[in-house]
């Protein structure tokens, strides 16, 4: 069966090396799971090398973590009313940008008699999650009405390259430092928290400074891969592809790459008549769309190329593999982030967690 092979000690690494990173520069790193969906293994990785317990993107992911580590963790997800209780029991902190829910947690905290902390989520410009600029101090007058004892408001929190791809900027790095003044006016203290995400900040800090009022980096993408998409990370150490995917070679079998006749949507609804290129070789694998996204991944077998795939299958062609594979081989490809989260999320694959220094095979 396809399984992902996840190798925790080089996990481990760059959540050390990231977290290293961060605090040279006087930043907390806030490690993010949502693409390695309830892993209970990562979320430990994450929290001992990574120096905290981890973010989850899912009242369902937040639970398991809190199940997994012993303590409650962070929701990074808004936080949705109906499940207000729930999250308060799982989570000390929740990310939040509507009054409503900031009113539930509030009530869920009193009602539980745990402390559940919020930090407002502020949109300047990847136009996802979060209130406008100017709508801020509204918000947090309401926010601050409904602390006590077992309830507060941390701080703010923003985003970049998740929706849309904007890249972080001078400019909106100055309006979070604005806001942080304006939120310390409000709340009568300094913010303990400028939390910022994600991986795309990496490349840009480069070569740039961020606001003297952040205090927290959030990191996911770069934390799983090793690496951001095909930018500079001024990161030293990091390991590339800790988690690879493995599939095993159902069938293999030279075929026409094309057939004369009618084409229309495949069963993806994808129209895409392939182009003869002959009679190839090609290999048939256990995993599909359901598991991954199968055209974002590269194969370690020098040769192998991608040719399709449906729910359950995905279609190779081996003509120049080196070695040619045969059925009951399996092998192994590197991920992109969307292929790494669907993987990680698939009810059908298997997991093999290795770590020579922990033990774990």
């Amino acid at each position: 069966m396809a399984r992902l092979v996840i190798d925790l000690d080089s996990l481990a690494n760059n959540a050390r090396r990231l977290r290293d990173y961060c605090e040279g520069r006087g930043l907390t790193m806030l490690p993010v799971l949502k693409g390695a969906g309830f892993d209970a293994e990562v979320a430990r990785i994450a929290r001992d090398a990574g120096g905290a317990v981890p973010a989850a993107a899912h009242p369902f992911g937040v639970q398991a973590v809190h199940e997994a580590l012993g303590e409650r963790a962070v929701l990074l997800t808004m936080p949705p009313c109906s499940r207000a209780e729930a999250i308060v029991a799982h989570a000390y902190r929740s990310f939040v940008s509507e009054p409503a829910a900031i009113r539930a947690l509030s009530l869920g905290a009193q009602q539980a008699g745990m402390f559940h902390e919020v930090v407002l989520f502020v949109d300047v410009g990847d136009l996802r999650e979060g209130c406008l600029p100017a709508q801020l101090s509204g918000i947090l007058r309401e926010a601050v009405s409904l602390e006590h004892d077992l309830f507060r408001v941390a701080g703010l929190a923003t985003n970049f390259g998740c929706l849309t791809g904007l890249r972080p900027s001078h400019e909106a790095m100055e309006c979070m430092d604005l806001l942080a003044a304006e939120a310390a006016r409000i709340l009568g203290r300094t913010p303990d928290v400028l939390s910022l995400g994600g991986s795309i900040l990496l490349p840009w800090m480069a070569e740039h400074r961020l606001p003297a009022c952040a205090t927290e980096l959030r990191l996911g993408e770069t934390l799983l891969l090793g690496h951001f998409q095909d930018e500079h990370v001024p990161v030293a150490g990091l390991t590339p592809d800790p988690v690879l995917l493995e599939g095993e070679v159902l069938e293999v079998a030279r075929k026409p790459t094309s057939r004369d006749g009618a084409y229309g949507p495949n069963a993806l609804g994808e129209l895409n008549r392939p182009q003869d290129r002959g009679e190839r070789l090609r290999a048939l694998l256990d995993f599909g769309v359901l598991d991954t996204k199968p055209w974002e991944l590269s194969c370690r077998t020098p040769g192998v190329e991608y040719v399709g795939a449906t729910s359950n299958y995905a279609v190779f062609d081996v003509e120049s593999a080196d070695p040619v594979p045969k059925p009951g081989d399996r092998l192994l490809f590197s991920m992109g982030y969307e292929a790494l989260a669907r993987a990680f999320h698939s009810r059908y694959l298997e997991r093999r967690h290795t770590a020579a220094l922990a033990g774990i095979s």
